[in-house]
């Protein structure tokens, strides 16, 4: 579920880290979990019924993840 406050990148980036750490914190597949997380919080935000970012407007959203979850 969306937290109220929080853009979806905040969102993205601490489910990235949090799915990082559930696997251990190994070096190399950052982009494996940062495609994961985005896509996990697509899904949750078409459940609720919100766009990406939760206005109701169409949102451009990027694959390439920022940096790698510091460790």
């Amino acid at each position: 579920m969306a937290e109220p406050g929080k853009s979806i990148e905040d969102r993205v980036r601490e489910r990235a880290y949090a799915l990082w750490e559930q696997d251990g914190r190994r070096n190399g597949p950052s982009d494996d979990y940062w495609r994961q997380a985005r896509s996990e919080v697509e899904a949750e935000e078409a459940e609720s019924g919100n766009d990406a970012d939760g206005t109701g407007k169409e949102v451009a959203t990027s694959t390439a993840p920022p940096d790698k979850p510091a460790g």
